[in-house]
């Protein structure tokens, strides 16, 4: 809690007009911090359809909402999902997530042949792939259980995964258990991403929650159709 006090004492030398709290513990902390130091305006973030884990959550949430002039969310459910555990409710504003689209956009055959080629991947073959934090919220175990059963109806199909994260070895596990050592890929040292998503067939996610995933926004600018959860 203690935190509290060096925000505030942070917001008061800094002479804020505007916070802008994001998430959970930032929502918590940030929000009463902003009004015991005076900053006129307070902005919260709402980025997931995700109920926080847990009664105490909740009630916290339900007790520091009203310290917010508004709440800005990412989709329409985000804003309901938000609202049906609120007791009282700021202002909701939805400011949809926007990708450029100059950066993300197809490629031609050519281009993916060559792609594929450096991730060494037939040029033929059905290309599956997820781009993400390689976390548990992804869910990564649906994921791999969807690849092998694809795998078992088109043999030669081929998958990627490209992202980090604490799971990356708990994942390249369950590759090798599912016996696709030899079909799947993982990308993890990387951040040109946009070169990889055009030479995809199809971007599967498969996220146990999410507000309005960037990576489909991605995938699609980039003429793939996205399978989702």
């Amino acid at each position: 809690v203690s935190v509290i006090w060096r925000l505030v004492d942070a917001l008061r030398r800094g002479g804020y007009d505007i916070v802008h709290t994001w998430m959970f513990t930032a929502n918590l902390w940030g929000r009463i911090a902003a009004r015991l130091a005076g900053v006129p305006i307070v902005v919260s973030a709402v980025r997931s359809t995700l109920v926080e884990s847990g009664l105490l959550r909740i009630a916290l949430d339900q007790m520091v909402v009203l310290l917010s002039d508004t709440v800005v969310v990412n989709s329409r459910e985000v804003e309901r999902v938000d609202r049906r555990f609120k007791i009282i409710a700021p202002a909701y504003k939805v400011i949809l997530n926007g990708i450029n689209v100059d950066y993300f956009s197809p490629a031609n055959q050519v281009e993916k042949a060559a792609i594929r080629m450096e991730l060494g991947l037939p040029t033929e073959s059905p290309i599956i792939g997820t781009v993400g934090r390689l976390s548990a919220e992804k869910d990564y175990g649906t994921w791999i259980r969807a690849a092998r059963r694809i795998k078992q109806s088109y043999a030669d199909a081929r998958f990627v995964i490209a992202g980090d994260g604490i799971l990356s070895g708990t994942i390249a596990h369950w590759i090798a258990e599912a016996g696709l050592t030899t079909s799947a890929v993982m990308i993890t040292d990387r951040t040109d991403i946009q070169r990889y998503l055009p030479a995809l067939d199809v971007f599967l996610l498969t996220s146990l929650y999410e507000g309005m995933p960037n990576v489909i926004l991605e995938a699609m600018a980039c003429g793939i159709p996205a399978v989702a959860t």
